[in-house]
This record gives structure tokens, sequence and C-alpha cells, in this order.
């Protein structure tokens, strides 16, 4: 019976009915006698926090890695549910994530271990590192935790455990860069295995990873299109728009006028987003499809690096913010990315928009405050991202001195650690300072040294847009010899 049930859940997941895996899901885990509230609130979640964190604290990091097996037969079903109510929830309704979690937890400390407790104590960590939490050190001691169980059982369900430790736990003690590997070993080992869902699970991780560390465009370009097409094949639909998404990211940087969504979903890229935000939230307020809590994160980011309308640029950055509000509070990589261009729109905002300055600079102001805390656990991804921001609140305070000083901290910081996007937006930013003080032969300066990094990340369209930017100074810099 439990094969027959699990059978049906791949079968709902994979044409994309998240909210019927979840109700079918709730009802077997009621039989089983591991009722959901039917109504979950912030309360209800703190409290079982509360009282799973309790009873962790009386097992030691030895104790949990020699618990015993888990034997009952209706608690392995249950936590076989509970994993597959965490999958759906994490595409359409995210706020069930750390109840789930919670109980996979209690029913591990209290019946032993299952094939499923390891990636269960890993998204435990995921929500010890979230944004309300940001317990940093505990969250990667309890994803070691979740990693070494893995191991000892002979790496079960490791593209899970991959897909949470990589993708959203170490990023806050290790580099962006150092995490690229595992994720795609997880997939690897996924589809290998036949666990195709965490497979994309952990591609997934993977796409939004390689937008943090500025990978190369044209190998994103190269290497994406098999990922689409499988996801395709596999009837991953949902993520079929996420990596098709990252695919379209990378093309309009290299400045192909491929429409990947055309390509691969017969549809054209605005109808495709048009659906999709129509779509989007259920009658509850609170469900939403999964690949449209990418849109508004891929064209902010595009529009903002090719300074596209700021009519658009606002547009998307007010429905980020509804998405925002919905969204569970871990913090994925692409979010965090998401947070650092949000503060630069606002500043930027801010100084363009007199009439709306003390809005958008609360936007710059509370990111800065995001990564001033950030920066605390993981200096190596989140340094040059906070010079970038203060160097902007200076330019914004017109303070030139403290400004460019920032400026050149985070052009070598992200030259340093090697986020080469990164260092040529903060070249951009700096050469658009020099402008509007007067000190042109500056702003060339840096929009070279912008031209060469998106050279070599491979951003063609944004070095069009440098090249036509320096060839109009330099001719008004003759002019006026």
């Amino acid at each position: 019976e439990v094969n027959a049930h699990l059978y049906q859940m791949r079968h709902l997941s994979s044409i994309g009915q998240s909210n019927e895996v979840i109700r079918k899901c709730k009802d077997l885990l009621r039989r089983l006698g591991e009722p959901l509230p039917t109504e979950i609130c912030k309360n209800v979640i703190i409290e079982e926090f509360v009282a799973t964190k309790a009873k962790l604290k009386a097992f030691t990091e030895e104790d949990l890695l020699t618990l015993p097996d888990m034997t009952d037969k209706n608690k392995l079903a249950t936590m076989l549910f509970l994993s597959y109510t965490v999958n759906a929830a994490i595409i359409c309704q995210p706020f069930l994530i750390p109840l789930l979690t919670f109980r996979g937890m209690n029913l591990t400390l209290d019946h032993g271990v299952s094939s499923l407790s390891a990636s269960c104590i890993a998204t435990y960590g995921c929500w010890l590192v979230n944004q309300q939490i940001s317990d940093f050190q505990e969250g990667f001691r309890i994803g070691q935790v979740a990693t070494k169980l893995m191991n000892r059982r002979g790496g079960e369900n490791k593209p899970r455990v991959f897909s949470s430790v990589y993708g959203l736990i170490n990023v806050w003690r290790q580099p962006f860069q150092a995490c690229l590997d595992k994720l795609l070993e997880g997939y690897e080992l996924g589809m290998r295995q036949g666990d195709i869902d965490n497979a994309f699970g952990s591609l997934a991780m993977y796409g939004h990873m390689t937008t943090c560390c500025g990978s190369p465009l044209q190998e994103i370009v190269e290497n994406y299109r098999p990922y689409c097409k499988n996801a395709i094949m596999f009837k991953e639909i949902v993520f079929a728009h996420s990596l098709v998404g990252h695919l379209q990211v990378a093309l309009s940087l290299t400045g192909s006028s491929e429409d990947a969504y055309q390509t691969y979903f017969k549809i054209n890229k605005k109808d495709s987003e048009h659906i999709c935000i129509q779509n989007s939230f259920e009658s509850d307020g609170e469900s939403y499809k999964n690949h449209f809590r990418l849109i508004p994160f891929r064209n902010k980011l595009v529009l903002f690096l090719m300074d596209g309308p700021d009519e658009e640029i606002k547009e998307w950055y007010e429905l980020g913010e509804k998405v925002d509000r919905t969204s569970t509070q871990i913090l994925f990589p692409r979010r965090i990315f998401g947070f650092f261009i949000d503060g630069m729109i606002g500043l930027s905002f801010a100084r363009k928009y007199t009439d709306e300055r003390e809005m958008w600079e609360e936007v710059g102001n509370s990111m800065i405050s995001k990564f001033q805390r950030w920066r605390e656990s993981s200096e190596w991804n989140f340094a040059n991202k906070l010079y970038l921001l203060l160097a902007e609140r200076y330019f914004l305070e017109g303070d030139q001195e403290n400004a460019f000083e920032h400026y050149d901290k985070a052009i070598k910081y992200a030259c340093d650690h090697r986020f080469i996007h990164e260092e040529g937006l903060a070249n951009v930013a700096a050469a658009k300072c020099c402008l509007h003080f007067g000190r042109t032969k500056e702003a060339l300066e840096y929009y070279n040294k912008a031209k060469d990094c998106y050279t070599r990340w491979g951003a063609t369209a944004l070095v069009r847009i440098i090249d036509k930017r320096c060839c109009n100074l330099t001719n008004s810099v003759s002019m006026s010899m």
C-alpha cells in the first residue's frame, strides 16, 4: 500500500500537482498518527521549534551518529510521507517546511534512524540559518552531523543532503565556489540512482549557485541545454522552468537573441512569465508556483545590469517583494544575491528620485544591515557586496572620499574572492560616481576595468553597453579640449 501511494505522489509531483501531493500526504500522516495542525501559524512553528531544540540538547554529536535503526513500519512510512510533503511544500507551501522538519527530527530522536534521517537533520540545519534564527554556527554544525550520518549509512539520500548542506548551509562558512562541485555531484548521483526529484533539486541549487559565483556565461549556456532537456524528458516541469530561466539570463547577458522559453516550451518569454504570474498566487493567498518565485529575481537582475528602464525594474522589484512576503525564511543562494541587487537598486533610485528618497534609502540601508551581519559569518562571500553597498550610500550622501575608498575595496575583495561579475559591477558603479562628480578620465578607467571583467565573464551584452558609454565619453572629452 505504501508503494502504491508513493507511486501516486511521484506522478502528481511530476505534473506539478504539488498542492494535491500535500493534501494526500496530510491525510496519510493523519492515518499514521502524525496529524498536522489545521491552521499553521507562527506561534505553532515557534512552539514546535523550541520543543525540538530542547530535546536535541540532550544528544551529543556521537549520540546522533550512533542512533539505532528505526524499525517501526508505521514510523518509517511516516518519515517517507513527511519527506514527500517537504518536497511539495518547497514548490508551493513553504510555510509548512519547518513544521514537517521538526516532526521528522522528533521521530528520529525518539524512534531511531531511517534512510531519510540525514536529510531531515540537514533540513533542520537549513532552518537554523534562516533569516529569523540566523544561528550560522549551529546550522553549520548540524549540517556536518547530517553529512557524517549520511556517510556512515553508505551515502543514503545523498542528493537531498547535498542540496541542503552545500546549497543552503555551507555558504555561511565556506566560499560559494566550494559548493558547486558537490551540488553537481548530487545531481549526477541522483540520476544514476533513479532519485530523479532530488537529483533535480540538487541541480536547481547548482543553478542558483552559478549565478552567485559568476560562473562563465558561455559554459552555463552550453551546460544548461542538456539539463533543460533532461528536466522536460523526466517531466520535472517545475525544475525545467527554473533551469530554462537560468539559461535565459545567460543568453541575455551574452547578447543572444534566442528565447529559451520558445526553444523548450514553444511559448515566448513574455507569455510564459504572464502565465506564471496569473497562475502564481492561489486562492489562499499563500501558495504559489516555484518558477514564478524566480522570475522577478531574474528580470530585475538582467534589467539592472543592462541599465534597463527604471519603471520595469521597479515593477519587478515590487513583484519580488510580494513573493518574498509569502516565502519561507530560508536563505536560498539566489535570494541572498537578490538582496544584494535590491540594495543596489534602492540606493541608486534614492539618488534618482528625490521625492521617493526616504523609501528607497530604507531599502538600501536594510540590505546593508543584512550584509553587515552576514560578513561576520563569511567574509569571503559577503565583504565585497557590503563594501559596494556602503560605497553607494556614501555616494548618495555626497561623500566622495569614503565612496571611492569603498568602491576600491569592493573591487579588490571581488577580485581576490573570484566574483568576477561583482568586480565588474563595482567598477561600473564607481564609474557612474566619477561622472556625477565630473571625474571623466577616472570614469573611463573604471569602465575599461569593468569591460575587462565582463569580457572574461562572457557578458557580451554588457561589454557593448560599456563600449557605447566609453565612446560617448571619449568624444565629449575630445570636444571639450
